[in-house]
């Protein structure tokens, strides 16, 4: 028996061995990058608190009282936050506050806040 030219191995367990180690280099590449593209929810920015200062403040340089700029206030909140709550008024909810429906066509506001 000539243990030199022999091998226990066959053909296809000769081939997966010799690819193994660039498999295993490319499954840590692509490890590497998906990684990068962590799913990790973005933390929310904090809301700015508003003070009694501040709405004095602001009714001091306006016609508004401090209570009405306070009501003022609460309406905005209300209001950028009745369909997407995100600190903004957005066209469907300026609609919605002044029609009580958030689709359709106005020209007015097609003028004021253009999508």
């Amino acid at each position: 028996m000539d243990f030199t030219r022999s091998s226990s191995l066959t053909l296809g367990e000769r081939v997966c061995a010799a690819f193994l180690p660039f498999v295993a280099i490319v499954e840590v590449l692509i490890l590497a990058v998906t990684d990068c593209f962590n799913c990790c929810p973005l933390p929310k920015k904090p809301r700015h608190q508003y003070r009694f200062k501040d709405f004095t403040l602001l009714a001091d340089e306006t016609r508004f009282s401090v209570n009405e700029v306070e009501a003022l206030y609460e309406l905005f909140k209300k209001l950028s936050s009745s369909i997407i709550d995100d600190g903004s008024i957005h066209k469907e909810e300026l609609q919605l506050a002044l029609f009580q429906t958030p689709y359709g066509e106005n020209l007015f506001l097609d003028r004021v806040k253009p999508s």
